[in-house]
């Protein structure tokens, strides 16, 4: 690399707020899908097939937009160079940053799916009194500040 502008450093603090918007979009769709009956949460593909349509399609049109914004800024500043190449740039960055969330964090919620969700001995972990040996007692699930989060969950899977 000869050249290398302080705009493109610039195109990193973007990036980052709206990755940190589609993690936020994509994370909230996959726990709105938990509540969504026993048609969405049949297996894990019809799952995550509800959450990509409801947050895949939200956070591409917020990309695109985006990535025509800048694209827009390239196309208008002819004139300087530096600000032309920070906004073709910064337009590859977003796209680049859509497919890494539709991709990589995709594999990340399975692994949280399959690992981590609803496994015994973590259902009470935001109390702080889950028992590692024998997992979350009756009493301790009463008892505890987030008893509700508990009997919420319980109740939604078994369809009340």
């Amino acid at each position: 690399i000869k050249w290398l502008s302080f705009q493109f450093i610039l195109s990193i603090y973007i990036v980052l707020a709206i990755g940190a918007d589609d993690v936020f979009v994509f994370v909230d769709a996959w726990k709105q899908s938990f509540y969504a009956g026993p048609d969405v949460n049949r297996n894990l593909a019809t799952r995550m097939s509800w959450v990509y349509r409801r947050a895949g399609l939200a956070m591409l049109i917020t990309s695109l937009t985006t990535c025509a914004a800048f694209l827009a800024t390239a196309a208008s500043s002819w004139q300087v160079p530096d600000l032309q190449l920070f906004g073709i740039f910064t337009a590859f960055v977003i796209f680049i940053d859509y497919v890494l969330v539709m991709t990589f964090l995709t594999a990340i919620m399975v692994l949280y799916h399959n690992h981590f969700e609803m496994k015994p001995g973590l259902c009470c972990a935001c109390c702080g009194t889950a028992d590692t040996q024998q997992g979350c007692s009756v009493s301790l699930m009463t008892t505890a500040p987030c008893s509700w989060l508990v009997g919420l969950t319980t109740r939604s899977s078994h369809g009340i």
